[in-house]
């Protein structure tokens, strides 16, 4: 197929645009003007300048495409109305450019993210896609009315909402200070008890191709994840085999995140910087329960997670080494 990418040149777009090649579909992919687009031009994609904010710009630049992979986002802002015209209005402006520029698409699929339905229950029972979605950081609530907006199409839209928890691999700078963190040999933890679940990139990476040539239902929402609910102390360790450490779990006290979380809230607003640690992620951090499941993408596409922790930790730890990240 002839498959539109939005933010195939970060971290999670560019794994799915290798995964697409490999498939044998043609991308295109959307780029801003500031974009680094030395790796899609390596690979010889067609790249297309659009904006999320212009929806004239994403009908021309969709037109004669067969399927959509929207990946492109924020997950920090300088501000909330920022952070809401990405995540929400945006994507409902590509959803509605691509219902009107592309009439037959195959399939519209949303990455949006595990932060949109919010913590799983208290008895750490793994979150499943009929919960109630209850998101408890703007993120999290742009990212769900990002959904809402497509899903709100799904009758003449074919679209897959898919919702990664963590995702890790080579090139992802969110979780490398926790490699960095376990090369010292220390795990900071909140609590003890908090359960998390991962997805290695590539993983994801199938998830999304087989979204796009299996037959499923419009509006169909999938949770994906490697099969297990990680301790943060097991988390640890599986990293720590793969940076050559035995990291020690260190409970951090809340006070700790609080004041770091402000200060780097003020840091950025006197900066007028965009950053990733401020109280409303705090309130993401200090849930027990980020662990989901994935049997309803494993019995509606056949998709199987690939890639156990140990060895995904290793990788990316190579990946990091050479990069000279680690």
């Amino acid at each position: 197929m002839r498959v539109f990418v939005t933010g195939a040149t970060g971290f999670v777009g560019s794994h799915i645009v290798r995964e697409l090649l490999d498939g044998g579909h043609q991308v295109r992919a959307m780029v801003r003007a500031q974009s680094d687009t030395a790796d899609l031009e390596r690979l010889g994609i067609e790249r297309v300048e659009a904006r999320l904010s212009d929806e004239p710009s994403l009908r021309a630049a969709l037109s004669g495409s067969e399927a959509v992979v929207h990946v492109a986002g924020v997950i920090k802002a300088r501000t909330d109305a920022e952070m809401l015209d990405v995540n929400a209005s945006g994507t409902w402006r590509l959803g509605r450019a691509a219902l009107a520029a592309c009439p037959g698409l195959r399939r519209f699929v949303y990455i949006s993210s595990m932060a949109a339905a919010g913590p799983g229950p208290a008895d750490l029972r793994p979150l499943r896609e009929d919960d109630p979605p209850h998101p408890v950081s703007l993120y999290g609530r742009s990212k769900r009315l990002g959904e809402q907006h497509l899903l709100a199409l799904a009758d003449r839209l074919p679209v897959t909402v898919i919702r990664p928890p963590v995702v890790y691999g080579p090139r992802d700078r969110e979780f490398l200070e926790v490699f960095r963190f376990v090369r010292a040999r220390v795990m900071p933890v909140r609590s003890r008890r908090g359960r998390v679940s991962l997805i290695y990139v590539t993983d994801l990476a199938r998830a999304v191709s087989l979204a796009l040539t299996t037959e499923h239902a419009s509006g169909s929402v999938f949770f994906v994840e490697d099969g297990r609910a990680w301790s943060w102390a097991a988390l640890g360790r599986a990293i720590g085999e793969g940076v050559g450490t035995r990291p020690r779990t260190v409970r951090i006290p809340d006070w700790t995140f609080s004041v770091a979380a402000r200060a780097s809230a003020t840091y950025g607003r006197l900066r007028g910087r965009a950053v990733m640690f401020t109280p409303d992620k705090l309130a993401e951090l200090r849930q027990v329960n980020w662990a989901c499941s994935s049997d309803a993408i494993r019995e509606a596409l056949g998709w199987r997670p690939e890639t156990p922790l140990s060895d995904g930790a290793r990788r990316t730890a190579d990946w990091y080494r050479q990069a000279g990240w680690l």
